[in-house]
């Protein structure tokens, strides 16, 4: 950014994960080093109990958005002409950024990074159920069923929501990138 004046930066926005410093995942997967080249400022997310969530437990990035929506909104105060990028540097991070665009936008995004993003969280469940269980088994599809529905429970009695809630591929707008 030649142009840039001192002390406007664009922002990178980095979510990690909800079992690791954010710190530390954005300098092991070189988030920081590619801020550094491109004269960025980065804020590095690590979803563990902090912002907008109130501490809901470990969602996938449902809850976590709104851990999202508070950084985005520091990064806006830190940085006021900033154009905001995400980047979700790990499942939970990628889902939340996805699932950013659900709620109330008040900064207009650059862009996103996903890393590791699923469609959707009930899909996902269910996938990995049927490579769990041998083609072979005639009751198959019933205890593929059965074992997503035990997740959702356990998952739903966790964090208050179930696993359709947790749908990035339904949540992402066009709206999202609005005015960028």
């Amino acid at each position: 950014h030649g142009t840039t004046k001192m002390g406007e930066h664009d922002v990178v926005v980095y979510c990690s994960s909800t079992r690791s410093s954010g710190r530390s995942d954005a300098i092991s997967s070189g988030a920081l080093t590619i801020c550094c080249e491109l004269r960025c400022a980065l804020v590095a997310v690590d979803f563990l109990g902090s912002g907008g969530s109130q501490d809901a437990g470990a969602s996938f990035g449902y809850w976590e958005r709104y851990d999202l929506l508070a950084a985005v909104r520091y990064a806006k105060r830190q940085f006021p002409s900033a154009k905001i990028v995400l980047w979700g540097g790990a499942p939970t991070g990628a889902v939340a950024c996805a699932l950013y665009g659900s709620v109330r936008l008040e900064v207009a995004l650059k862009g996103m990074v996903l890393d590791g993003c699923t469609t959707q969280l009930k899909t996902h469940v269910s996938d990995l159920a049927s490579l769990a269980i041998k083609p072979t088994s005639a009751l198959r599809r019933k205890l593929v069923d059965d074992v997503v529905a035990l997740v959702d429970e356990r998952f739903r009695k966790r964090t208050g929501v179930g696993l359709k809630a947790v749908a990035p591929q339904t949540a992402i707008t066009n709206h999202a990138f609005s005015g960028t």
